[in-house]
């Protein structure tokens, strides 16, 4: 094949561009194909330069080393006659890209085009620098790429900001390949010795063209702070460029600058010697599209202290082969360096060669190859008949339609200069002005509402970002399929098959239930509670997450623990707050009474007549509801089912899946034409209905038609907001599994169960007798307790219960504890495990042990955690190394039973303890397979792992938001291990992780 290539900047320059165009064409070479390069004159180029042609150029534009080339050139035309390229590859969108168009129109030859770098972060080079020209050159070189056959961009974050903007011409993500061998193999002492570095000495390196895109202020500032804490610490840079004074300067201000060691242009082996000599590499440049750097830093096993960018996202992950810091925060950079340079030698040692495994997929060879079968294919697209290609005609239709293409871009990129807002593929909300500005606003029920109800307005974010998140409790990803299948979610399947959306797993942890996922999310406490009902040790009361007391308490420790992520927004029927200023019908705040305290009755009367076809239509779908349930009540009374439970869930049925969900809709909607940061909501009508009937019985999809509609309306709502730019993200805490009831099966509760399994070992301790309802009939309380408590008897809402000693198992779902009223032996605990797996026929029971392990026992015998995993929870389960080191966390949480059980056996149906069908909270593969509908520029495709967590999206939204990333553990929080147990301090080295800012 001939590749004829085209770029603005070639050798004797050196950057990213320069070693992309070069390792693809030395690899080409050599697997036999022809490449020509063609670039303008520079000075310093090589005489004897082989396989490049040079146009005629104006060198050094603006005082860079930049070289503009001529339009008019007499070489080209010459050489695509007797050079006959098959492609012609463009690496930049103007001056020799307006070349390169005219070339492929001429002469009808497919023109592919690389985006390498964000153009708009190189202005300075420019004599007229604000945000019009900014605008302009987004614009332009957007167009310019849809006037290509193919883009190639070097990293998946790349190819979502291309799709944002509107770029539809067909894109492949292909990184500039990097020798792997070539790189492994270095000697840093040489580089040390040429130097004046001791040998022993710790260096920071960094290697890059140092120029004002680099951000090589920030990268020169904090590393030189770093050196002033670190006296033995020297730092190495390689490379040239106009910032070469400032940097210097910038450590001769902090006393560091005999450690500062400028190389110049390194080549060869000498820069890979330099690698090599560095024990952690520095990077802070924003405008990279892949950073070719971190990658050879990498192959040469130097872990990577880098500022999250796009491209730098795609190869430094945080924790594993580096550090990322998500914001430019000096303080975060030296915490990072501190971090990695202080590590363990055996960890230090694991983050090296996590590194050099990173590089894999960067291999120059398969890369290379990979580019060559694009070629292949637009060849074979674009490919046009000999006479078709011949006819002069056709040739001069082309070349005026490519010139009207090319005006057109031009025109458009002028209009976008002139306006506020650039392209976007993405739904934008329009910012118009005048009467149709006012105009939607004075039309709007839920501007009215808010004002009419006195709610304060967020004035002056129309550019800031806003996000709106909704959660669809209890739904897992296979009941999503499922649901799209069978056509009941339209609007949630349309928008998961639109290019800007992507739909992916998200693994809650465990416990898999709301309150432990919420904290994770809300405040980045991972599992705060052991279960959703436990004995807590510091208060010595019984919580359960229904109850609003038990919920502040936990909400009081996570938040002074962790940041709350709805600080300034709202959270509707969730279980804790989330530090929102306003909360409703949360398990912290039950109702809306906070709303009508300084509301005017004459307003609030407007606002209903204003809101009546909404309250029409919430009384008409609650009476159908109330309909249904009716026939639900028959059918479960002729199923066996308990009669008392079933009359309850005819009335809460319609609380919890019409009335709540309509209420939540429209507070959402208001909150919307508020301009609120962020708002909450949780959609509860599904998980409600699955743990009465199972997560896919017909009963729980019939809410799934409600639900998608309720998405719908908010995100409309959000994405024409005129107060803010506001993303709306979807996604389940959780999945439910069907179940069989322990209840049911035995005609008796587990409590019971247990406390006689304990009298053949102590006759005189009394138990607690617990509720068996489940969580199922008890959300009902979220839309205020005078409204719900007439459902329930006096002993539902009792908190206040004397536990000291009695026998106390609490069992709300597919888990549970056992707290015991004496001391044990080791040998009576180990006896009383097995009778009660022989004589209660509880399928798991497990005890927490020493450094970190759990003895289990089963039907099958006696086990151990970590090691027997595949036996307790399946040799199949898909996320089996997570749930046992999460299985082994609960165990050893603070507030944990000297016994936790569980319901769940491979291979066999899940076994719930209270009187439900569908449950969560355990390790099971559905109820641990939530999923997370997010824009595609959120999270980075390339990741180690390929579900998402809790965490995960706490850090994608407060990096979404602009927020600080707070400083706070993405894994446990500190557990404390009762005396009961004795465990040994090497536990604490297993549980505990070291703070980690953030991981996406």
């Amino acid at each position: 094949m001939k590749i004829l290539m085209m770029t603005n900047t070639y050798a004797p320059m050196v950057g990213g561009i320069e070693e992309s165009i070069r390792s693809f064409t030395a690899e080409f070479e050599r697997l036999g194909h022809e490449v020509v390069i063609v670039a303008p004159e520079c000075e310093g180029a090589p005489p004897d330069e082989v396989g490049v042609i040079r146009l005629r150029a104006i060198q050094n534009f603006n005082h860079s080393d930049f070289s503009i080339a001529l339009p008019m050139s007499g070489l080209l035309p010459e050489l695509m006659k007797t050079f006959t390229p098959d492609i012609i590859h463009c690496h930049h969108p103007f001056w020799m890209g307006d070349i390169a168009l005219r070339l492929s129109s001429q002469f009808r030859i497919p023109l592919v085009f690389t985006y390498h770098t964000m153009f708009e972060q190189h202005m300075h080079y420019l004599p007229v620098q604000n945000e019009g020209t900014k605008r302009f050159i987004i614009d332009l070189f957007t167009g310019y790429a849809n006037l290509s056959n193919q883009v190639i961009v070097p990293s998946e974050s790349v190819r979502a900001i291309l799709l944002e903007r509107g770029v539809k011409t067909p894109m492949e993500v292909i990184p500039t390949g990097v020798d792997l061998q070539e790189f492994s193999k270095g000697d840093g002492n040489v580089i040390r010795k040429r130097l004046g570095i001791p040998l022993n000495a710790v260096v920071i390196g960094s290697i890059g063209r140092l120029a004002l895109e680099k951000n090589l202020e920030f990268l020169s500032r904090s590393v030189a702070a770093y050196l002033k804490k670190e006296p033995k610490v020297h730092f190495l840079v390689g490379g040239d460029g106009p910032l070469k004074d400032q940097i210097k300067k910038i450590f001769e201000e902090q006393g560091a600058r005999k450690r500062l060691h400028l190389a110049g242009v390194l080549k060869g082996q000498d820069l890979v010697d330099c690698y090599h000599a560095m024990n952690i590499f520095a990077f802070a440049s924003l405008s990279e599209t892949q950073g070719i750097v971190l990658v050879e830093a990498m192959a040469a096993g130097v872990p990577v202290v880098a500022v999250d960018a796009p491209g730098v996202r795609e190869v430094v992950k945080d924790g594993y082969n580096g550090r990322l810091i998500f914001q430019e925060n000096q303080n975060h950079f030296l915490e990072a360096l501190a971090w990695c340079l202080k590590q363990p030698a055996s960890e230090f040692e694991r983050m090296r060669k996590n590194a050099q495994a990173t590089t894999k997929e960067f291999a120059v060879d398969l890369c290379a190859s990979r580019m060559l079968k694009i070629y292949q294919e637009v060849r074979v697209k674009e490919y046009t008949s000999p006479d078709h290609k011949s006819s002069a005609w056709y040739s001069l239709v082309d070349r005026l339609k490519n010139e009207w293409g090319m005006f057109k871009n031009m025109m458009h990129a002028g209009g976008a200069a002139m306006t506020d807002t650039p392209s976007s593929n993405k739904p934008e909300q329009k910012q118009p002005k005048g009467l149709f500005l006012k105009l939607p606003r004075l039309l709007s029920l839920s501007e009215w509402s808010a004002r009419l109800l006195r709610l304060p307005r967020v004035e002056g974010a129309q550019t800031d970002p806003g996000l709106v998140l909704i959660q669809i409790d209890g739904f897992s990803e296979p009941q999503l399929n499922k649901a799209f299948v069978n056509k009941k979610m339209p609007f949630l399947k349309g928008l998961s098959q639109k290019k800007y959306y992507r739909l992916y797993p998200h693994y809650p942890g465990l416990p898999s239930s709301t309150p432990s996922v919420q904290g994770e999310l809300f405040y980045g406490i991972k599992q705060i509670v052991p279960a959703f009902a436990f004995r807590d040790r510091e208060s010595g009361k019984l919580f359960r997450m229904y109850d609003s007391e038990a919920v502040i308490e936990i909400e009081r420790r996570l938040a002074a623990q962790g940041q709350g992520l709805l600080e300034g927004g709202s959270s509707y029927s969730n279980i804790y707050s989330g530090g929102a200023q306003e909360s409703h019908f949360c398990a912290a705040s039950l109702g809306w009474s906070k709303i009508w305290k300084d509301v005017n009755p004459v307003s609030f009367a407007i606002v209903a007549l204003t809101q009546l076809p909404s309250f029409v239509r919430m009384f008409a779908l609650t009476t159908w509801e109330v309909l249904l349930g009716i026939i639900e009540f028959g059918k479960g009374i002729f199923q066996g089912e308990s009669f008392k439970k079933e009359l309850k869930f005819i009335y809460l049925r319609a609380l919890i899946c019409i009335l709540l969900r309509e209420l939540v809709t429209l507070g959402a909607k208001i909150d919307i034409a508020r301009g609120l940061p962020i708002i909450h909501l949780n959609l509860l009508g599904y998980d409600e209905l699955a743990h009465n009937r199972g997560p896919s019985s017909p009963s729980a999809h019939w809410s799934l038609r409600g639900i998608d509609r309720a998405i719908e309306k908010i995100y409309r709502k959000a994405v024409h907001s005129p107060h803010r730019r506001y993303d709306v993200w979807v996604y389940s805490d959780h999945g439910q599994e069907d179940t069989v009831s322990y209840a049911v099966q035995y005609n008796r509760s587990v409590q019971e169960a247990v406390a006689e399994v304990f009298k053949e070992f102590d006759a005189t301790v009394d138990s607690l007798l617990f509720d068996q309802n489940g969580e199922q009939l008890q959300r009902a309380r979220f839309l205020g307790r005078s409204l719900t408590e007439r459902a329930f008897s006096q002993s539902d809402f009792a908190q206040d219960i004397f536990l000291e000693k009695k026998l106390v198992v609490t069992a709300i779902g597919p888990t549970g504890n056992i707290y015991l009223p004496r001391e044990m032996s080791q040998e009576e605990k180990h006896r009383f495990a097995r009778e009660l797996v022989a004589k209660a026929k509880i399928p798991v029971v497990m005890l927490p042990e020493e450094r970190g392990q759990v003895r289990a026992w089963t039907e099958e015998g006696e086990f151990t955690l970590p090691q027997d995993a595949k036996k307790i929870l399946g040799e199949d389960h898909p996320l089996l190394t997570q749930v046992t080191e999460d299985l082994i966390h609960i165990c050893h949480h603070s507030s944990a039973g000297d016994f936790t059980f569980l319901g769940f056996k491979p291979g066999a149906k899940p076994m719930t303890f209270p009187v439900e069908n569908g449950s969560h909270a355990g390790p099971g593969p559905e109820e641990t397979h939530g999923f997370a509908l997010l824009p595609i520029d959120i999270i980075p495709r390339q990741r180690e792992q390929t579900y998402i967590t809790p965490t995960d999206l706490r850090f994608a939204a407060l990096r979404f938001l602009q927020r600080p990333m707070p400083q706070e553990s993405k894994q446990y929080p500190e557990i404390l291990v009762p005396e009961k147990n004795k465990v040994a301090p090497a536990l604490v080295l297993v549980v505990e992780t070291v703070p980690i800012p953030g991981t996406i």
